[in-house]
């Protein structure tokens, strides 16, 4: 018996409104249909432009029908957040795709952070320590202009004492207090100037070494090296200003405490600052005046011909204040000074 023919069944007609899906359903159409049209895409991945497919006419018995091309999906203003679970897995499936904002390295920031050492938050405390020469020292910073900027990053703390000294620990012990001083102000620089009241025997708890003789520089050296070693141990660096040459009577052996005074620092590798570099004569000499570079005379000693004045202060200070820039500048608090000299001032 002769087959008849079979008439083909028309195709089913695109729903205008297609019933809503959920996301497995979606999944699986998308997985068994390579071929579809590309579903309404994440938000994220706006602007990624998808591989698109020519899709062939169904053959019809009549004509060719045009097929009408689907419209681009839009993109909404306030799109749904995407968790990160599905962020990252867009991101593997999608080489291509434009970075997730939650990667800064790919926004010209470097992945590895850099190590930055931080500035100091508070300024570098220098310690100002010992008898009446100190303290001229300190009224003397009050008013002093030049390196301003090491001024601006220093906080200056005085704790001199008058008439106190190395030489009489009944008095006043001065290690001991040396000790609790660091303990509380922590300083970055201590700024030593003593010794006008030590010439006199070494007098210590059931001990007194006689002065002027060979023990006694044998102790007195002991106590100044004490001093420079603690402020050592507590990081913190130790410059000592040598006093200057004296004419008042009974002070006549002032070298001899001097000489002892730099051999101790040397021992030690602390900072000395010879103040007769200044303030005494050519012959290295006592001397109560001098004439600056500009032709003034000033007087640069009190009348007591042991303490110096306000003027003759502030030319010692002009020699420690570069021994306090340069370390501080090798601690980060201060740029390098260049090597024209330049901000100084």
């Amino acid at each position: 018996m002769p087959q008849l023919p079979v008439k083909p069944s028309p195709e089913p007609e695109a729903s205008v409104n297609p019933a809503p899906m959920n996301d497995a359903a979606a999944e699986t159409l998308a997985e068994s249909s390579p071929s579809s049209a590309p579903l309404e895409q994440n938000p994220s991945v706006a602007g990624i432009p998808s591989v698109s497919q020519e899709v062939s006419p169904a053959p019809s018995a009549s004509s060719e029908l045009p097929v009408k091309p689907s419209p681009e999906p839009e993109v909404s203003v306030n799109p749904a957040p995407v968790n990160d679970a599905a962020a990252e897995t867009l991101a593997e499936s999608s080489p291509s795709s434009a970075p997730l904002e939650q990667n800064p390295s790919v926004a010209g920031i470097a992945s590895v952070p850099q190590e930055v050492s931080p500035a100091p938050s508070a300024p570098a405390v220098i310690l100002l320590v010992e008898d009446s020469f100190m303290e001229q020292f300190a009224r003397t910073l009050k008013r002093y202009k030049k390196f301003s900027d090491v001024k601006n990053v220093v906080k200056f703390v005085s704790v001199a004492r008058h008439s106190t000294g190395l030489s009489n620990a009944l008095y006043y012990d001065w290690p001991s207090e040396l000790e609790n001083f660091i303990s509380k102000y922590h300083p970055t620089i201590v700024l030593y100037c003593l010794g006008a009241n030590d010439l006199q025997s070494v007098v210590e708890h059931k001990r007194k070494t006689l002065f002027g003789t060979h023990e006694w520089k044998d102790r007195y050296r002991e106590r100044v090296e004490q001093m420079i070693e603690m402020t050592q141990q507590r990081a913190a660096c130790p410059i000592w200003i040598g006093l200057p040459v004296m004419a008042k009577k009974g002070l006549e052996k002032m070298p001899m405490l001097i000489d002892v005074q730099r051999e101790a620092c040397a021992n030690c590798g602390a900072m000395y600052v010879d103040s007769n570099a200044v303030l005494a004569d050519q012959e290295g000499k006592y001397r109560a005046y001098m004439r600056l570079p500009d032709g003034r005379a000033v007087r640069i000693r009190r009348d007591d011909k042991c303490h110096i004045s306000d003027e003759g202060a502030a030319l010692v200070l002009d020699e420690v204040m570069p021994c306090i820039r340069d370390y501080l500048s090798q601690q980060g608090w201060l740029a390098a000074p260049r090597p024209d000299g330049q901000g100084h001032n």
